[in-house]
C-alpha cells in the first residue's frame, strides 16, 4: 500500500523526483512503516525504490530532522 501511495504521488506531480511515505506510532514517535521510490529522470520506466539509512522501521528518526516533532508537543528543529 505504501508503495501505491508514493508511486501516485510521483505520478500527480511530473515536477517530483521523489516521493517518501512515513508512518509513525503517534505515541512512541517509533517508525513503523516506511517506503522511498525515486523517479528516473527522462524516463517513463517503474520507478526505483530506495532504502534509506536516516529512517529506519523500529525505530525514532533522527530529532535533527526539520519536520519532526516529537509525540509530547516539543519540536526537534528550531526553525
Amino acid at each position: 500500500l505504501l508503495d501505491a501511495i508514493a508511486r501516485s504521488l510521483l505520478v500527480s506531480v511530473m515536477n517530483a523526483v521523489a516521493a517518501r511515505v512515513v508512518v509513525f506510532n503517534a505515541t512512541t514517535d517509533i517508525i513503523t512503516a516506511e517506503t522511498w521510490l525515486k523517479r528516473t529522470l527522462g524516463s517513463m520506466s517503474e520507478p526505483i525504490k530506495l532504502e534509506s539509512e536516516t529512517l529506519r522501521v523500529g525505530y525514532r528518526p533522527d530529532p535533527g530532522l526539520p519536520w519532526f516533532e516529537n509525540a509530547d508537543g516539543g519540536s526537534s528543529s528550531t526553525l
